[in-house]
């Protein structure tokens, strides 16, 4: 199983596009009527929230929070419990939770100042308050922090409610901001336990990484044998996602000592992905040569993603020879894009 990508940012999304529409939006107060919001602070943008009588006072002061940036340890624990109170309600137009989500998600790794008051919030009894510590330990990179997070990732033997959900969903996108610097730790890990739950843990947090740097400590993660094949796929995924291209003679290197079937598969898929013409005869010698079907499937795939006039005539070479009906589904799916018409994969050849 390939871990889906866990975005704890994926609501911001939504509350940035409401924060474009801005006054415009309905129920809104028009701008010349906006009373004046400069002096406010997080601290007493949030109290004239909380005391304000009507719903478009409310709507200032949220918008206002929205476009703040945390600097104090009182202005961060204002708009976590912010976000507690409003978590209910979900993220919508005037939600306390949204603006308080993209006022936190304002901090960068420069932010070097708010890394005791993560440390700190690290300790709380209060589990809204850890999740939050987790995750913006891990956009701080605080080396201080690493062990504690990591040591979350390890909470296998609890019952994953919500609390426990909004644990580990903030450790794993925690470990991904880590990127190269938490890699050695989760994989060491990983070879230290048999345990597929972990693994799979291990898989999502890498699955998180977003930082180039990591490309090529992932390379050596998918020649890893003796490491979890869900890790090294994700380790492939990922490498493809942060740009293949420079690392398409690497995967194909990797592939010709290959024995594992899934895992040649994905590496052929990631070196399609990588798009680059210096790759299609690597891949149309495993289409036409290669005895297990699957693999000849993926090949043709992977040619598919590169496209272009070689790939189509290669394509339409393998469709007249290749029998396996599988395979020739794969063939269709390609030629259908690159020539826009349907092929009858099910007609057998002689």
């Amino acid at each position: 199983m390939t871990p889906k990508a866990i975005s704890f940012a994926s609501c911001l999304a939504f509350v940035a596009i409401v924060a474009a529409r801005g006054a415009n939006a309905p129920g809104s107060i028009p701008p010349t009527e906006q009373p004046d919001m400069h002096g406010q602070t997080v601290v007493s943008a949030a109290k004239g929230y909380r005391h304000a009588q009507n719903r478009e006072a409310k709507l200032r002061f949220i918008r206002a929070i929205g476009r703040m940036k945390p600097k104090t340890e009182e202005d961060v624990r204002t708009l976590v419990e912010l976000a507690a109170e409003d978590e209910g309600k979900g993220i919508a137009c005037g939600s306390a939770l949204g603006s308080a989500l993209k006022a936190l998600d304002s901090i960068t790794n420069e932010d070097r100042l708010l890394e005791p008051v993560f440390l700190k919030m690290l300790k709380s009894r209060k589990s809204e308050e850890r999740a939050y510590a987790i995750r913006f330990s891990g956009v701080l990179k605080s080396r201080d922090a690493l062990p504690t997070v990591i040591s979350y990732l390890k909470r296998t033997n609890v019952e994953m409610n919500r609390t426990e959900m909004g644990l580990y969903m903030a450790t794993v996108l925690a470990l991904g901001s880590y990127g190269k610097d938490a890699l050695p730790e989760l994989l060491q890990i990983a070879k230290e336990t048999k345990d597929k739950e972990m693994h799979q843990r291990v898989a999502a947090a890498i699955a998180e990484m977003k930082e180039k740097d990591v490309v090529s400590p992932l390379l050596q993660v998918a020649k890893d044998r003796e490491q979890d094949t869900d890790i090294r796929s994700v380790a492939i995924e990922r490498v493809v996602a942060l740009g293949a291209s420079d690392s398409a003679d690497e995967l194909m290197e990797i592939y010709k000592s290959e024995k594992d079937k899934l895992m040649r598969c994905a590496l052929i898929g990631a070196v399609g992905k990588a798009r680059s013409e210096s790759t299609i005869p690597f891949l149309e010698t495993i289409l036409f040569d290669d005895p297990d079907a699957l693999v000849r499937g993926n090949a043709a795939s992977a040619l598919g993603d590169i496209g272009g006039r070689k790939v189509k005539r290669i394509v339409l070479s393998a469709w007249e020879k290749e029998k396996d009906l599988m395979v020739r589904a794969d063939l269709a799916t390609v030629l259908r894009k690159l020539t826009g018409k349907e092929y009858d994969w099910q007609k057998s050849v002689k």
